[in-house]
């Protein structure tokens, strides 16, 4: 039966395989797509019944001629570029065209992809069922492939791919091309270019973005889209599903509220300390507030989990944070003024690992009444065993003697402190409810914002003003005493230590632990100073006065009821303010500890300077020494460098979906610096994720003559023909390729590490060759 897309339903073309029934589908919901006819292995004894389908149904010379077999295009599996296709086909060559399209269903890698289904079924699977398509052939100026979600695993992130001519040129690598990276949460993008690659016009781009809510309401989500681009006009070529995507949870990264205190890019040492600090804090407040230990044990996971980084930039694992707020009893009403609070912009709450029971969440609030009526006295309690820590760190030895005694302090930090952090949180909840129900009931009693906001903000004392305070104090000081050095005015310089001691870890940045703070660069303190001297005396005057929130309110009482909680809310907003200035100290405190840790590292001869620690991971410098030393510090640290400063290339997304893991970006593939040639590291671009070591297999071009099995092949190109090498390879280095490619596509459904667009990749490596291929990274290391 010859079925053609103008004059037959899209229902009858079903069973004529995946990749006409999603082309009858895209034509039926309204998408510009050329016209087709679908025939079956019967049809080639009726030709001529074929060349009056075309001709009725309006489909003009050349047409495209390719394979529609019910085993392609498929969710698990899409045999990409496994089949024939054929561009510009004639009249006359159609007949030839279509009878090679049938027998491609016995080549010898669509063979390889039927044993692998049956493989993984644990039983023999059908082979492949052919219908072939005869399309309409667009001139095409321009053509790609449109991801609507990353294959990667990215999920809030579109990848658009363009070169020029016909699309096979584009999967088939044959010419340069462009990628566009478009983050759907807020529109943040980029692109990268080949040399001598197009740019894709700005409108058509946009149409194609518009198309992606269409699209996927149509097909579902996670989309692989061919398009050309003809006379400025965007056609739709194919669609199906993108076979690497995991149905799995969606691990969801938002950056509201994190951003502020850890802006930019975060080295390994900072995202690796606050993650544990979190992962405490967390653990902490749950197991008080359940009551049971064992909650932390259950969900160890979420709470090791609480923030995450990606491309070095600190986000929240926001799903986590719903699901220990759902916990609390009303969490449909707290879930809305967390929001608020903390700046979350989707409003959807996500699902999360954790579930609470009705007993447990009984337990939750019966607990939750007592912290928050023991709220101060705890807060009061933390302050007291931070100012015991305070005198233990001040006591410390400027020049420790081993990794072993920082470690011990740094041990007692979480024991006595940190440990307990977890306070602070409830100190928030206590703060945040307060201060809801004040301004409630003023507004019922038509109090405006403005004046609400005042009664919140009359208190005299607040400890987060105290250096701001004293640095105004200061710079009037030396404007008084004409601006003489420090070391000329002893009132001075006495201050201006004491200043050093307890707020010389307060700056921009002062919850990096990489950050030079103060204390570290007090020339910068210095110069900040007198920056205010060069006031007046009034006008400094005024800004002390100003920090003393006097008079802020001169209304009436606001009652008995109001008044409670409006004293509650204060008495929270003093504690919250004054724990944020001792986790300064705190970081502070860490950062002291490891940059102590740096320098005897250093000393050892395990890394070029005691600021490289910053690079580390905790465990990676508390378990090095020169007697146990571990990795090689030194070229962990460059390695990391380079791999940092590729990610300040990135835009910063507010919000990244994952799908099931989170999977940074690699280094641009930029030119390689002569010191990363000398240390043999290749860049390229990661198409199949997984990290693999073995001995490398080069071919230039050619079918390799001897067994790639567990090698990793090392090529200029490849062709979608190499499927059936690559089953057995353990990974693909290759010098051509893009994110799109039939052979990236393979590898990643065969779970295979394979990097493309490695530049002198067969030149710079020989057969036998032991490396590590870092598809994480997007490197080859010569070992």
């Amino acid at each position: 039966m010859i079925y053609s897309s103008k004059f037959h339903d899209v229902k009858q073309f079903e069973t004529c395989g995946t990749k006409a029934w999603n082309l009858a589908r895209l034509i039926k919901a309204g998408f510009r797509c050329p016209p087709f006819l679908c025939v079956s292995a019967s049809d080639l004894n009726h030709m001529q019944e074929i060349t009056k389908a075309l001709y009725t149904s309006g489909i003009r010379a050349p047409f495209s001629v390719r394979s529609s077999a019910d085993l392609e295009d498929r969710e698990d599996c899409s045999f990409a570029g496994q089949f024939s296709t054929f561009l510009n086909v004639g009249e006359e060559e159609v007949e030839g065209c279509i009878r090679k399209c049938f027998e491609s269903a016995s080549a010898p890698g669509v063979k390889a992809m039927e044993e692998r289904l049956s493989a993984q079924a644990h039983e023999p699977q059908p082979t492949a069922s052919m219908h072939v398509i005869i399309q309409e052939m667009i001139p095409a100026e321009l053509s790609g492939v449109f991801f609507t979600q990353n294959p990667m695993g990215i999920l809030s992130e579109t990848v658009t791919v363009a070169g020029r001519g016909a699309g096979t040129n584009v999967v088939e690598d044959r010419v340069p091309t462009s990628t566009w990276y478009d983050n759907r949460a807020d529109g943040v993008s980029y692109h990268t270019s080949q040399p001598g690659a197009p740019l894709l016009p700005g409108d058509i781009h946009r149409e194609l973005l518009g198309l992606t809510e269409r699209l996927e309401e149509e097909f579902g989500s996670g989309l692989d889209v061919e398009y050309a681009v003809a006379e400025g006009i965007l056609w739709l070529m194919q669609v199906r599903k993108i076979t690497t995507l995991r149905r799995g949870q969606r691990i969801i990264l938002d950056n509201s509220n994190i951003v502020e205190s850890y802006p930019g890019i975060t080295l390994p040492l900072t995202a690796d300390f606050v993650t544990r600090q979190y992962g405490n804090i967390f653990k902490g407040v749950m197991t008080r507030l359940s009551g049971s230990p064992k909650i932390s044990c259950k969900y160890q996971d979420v709470f090791e989990h609480m923030t995450a980084c990606y491309n070095g930039r600190l986000y929240y694992r926001i799903e986590h944070w719903y699901g220990v707020i759902k916990f609390l009893p009303f969490s449909g009403k707290i879930i809305p003024l967390w929001q608020e609070m903390l700046g979350v912009r989707k409003e959807d709450a996500p699902d999360s690992p954790m579930r609470a029971g009705v007993l447990q969440k009984l337990s939750v609030a019966l607990h939750t009444l007592y912290y928050f009526f023991r709220s101060p006295a705890k807060m009061a309690r933390l302050n007291r065993d931070f100012l015991q820590l305070e005198e233990k760190f001040r006591a410390l030895p400027e020049r420790p003697e081993s990794l072993a005694s920082i470690r011990e302090f740094y041990d007692e930090m979480e024991a006595a402190v940190m440990g307990k952090w977890d306070y602070t949180l409830i100190n928030d909840m206590y703060t945040f409810l307060h201060t809801g129900i004040f301004r409630w009931l003023m507004r019922k009693k038509g109090v405006e914002e403005t004046k609400i906001q005042a009664m919140l903000s009359e208190i005299t004392q607040l400890a987060s003003l105290k250096p701001v305070r004293e640095l105004l104090s200061l710079a009037l000081l030396l404007k008084r005493s004409g601006n003489n050095p420090p070391e000329n005015n002893p009132e001075f310089q006495l201050r201006l230590e004491q200043y050093l001691d307890c707020y010389g870890d307060r700056s921009i940045g002062e919850l990096k632990l990489e950050t030079k703070t103060f204390r570290e660069d007090p020339d910068r303190l210095m110069a900040q100073i007198r920056q205010y001297a060069n006031m007046t005396e009034a006008e400094l005057a005024g800004l002390v006065q100003g920090l003393d929130f006097r008079d802020a309110w001169d209304g009436e009482a606001p009652g008995a009821l109001a008044g409670y909680f409006l004293r509650c809310a204060r008495t929270g907003i003093e504690n919250r303010e004054l724990s944020r200035l001792n986790r300064t100290r705190l970081f502070g405190f860490a950062r002291t500890l490891f940059l102590r840790a740096g320098d005897l590292l250093a000393e050892d001869g395990l890394l070029e300077s005691g600021r490289d620690v910053f690079y580390l991971t905790m465990d990676e410098i508390f378990n090095s020494s020169a007697w146990n030393p571990g990795p090689d510090l030194k070229r962990l640290v460059r390695q990391r460098k380079d791999l940092y400063d590729s990610y300040a290339a990135y835009p910063a997304y507010t919000r990244v979906v994952f799908n099931g893991a989170v999977v940074s970006k690699p280094c641009l593939n930029l030119p390689l610096k002569p010191e990363e040639e000398e240390r043999g590291l290749l860049h390229g671009t990661p198409c199949a994720p997984g990290r693999v070591m073995g001995t490398v297999l080069v071919t230039d071009g050619a079918l390799p003559k001897e067994s790639v099995a567990g090698k990793i092949l090392v090529t200029r190109s490849t062709d979608p023909g190499w499927a059936f090498l690559l089953a057995s390879a353990a990974g693909l280095i290759s010098e051509q390729g893009s994110l799109l490619s039939h052979t990236a596509i393979i590898a990643r459904e065969l779970k295979i590490p394979a990097l493309v667009g490695v530049r002198g990749a067969v030149s710079s490596l020989k057969d036998g060759d032991m490396v590590e291929l870092d598809c994480e990274l997007g490197l080859v290391r010569r070992l």
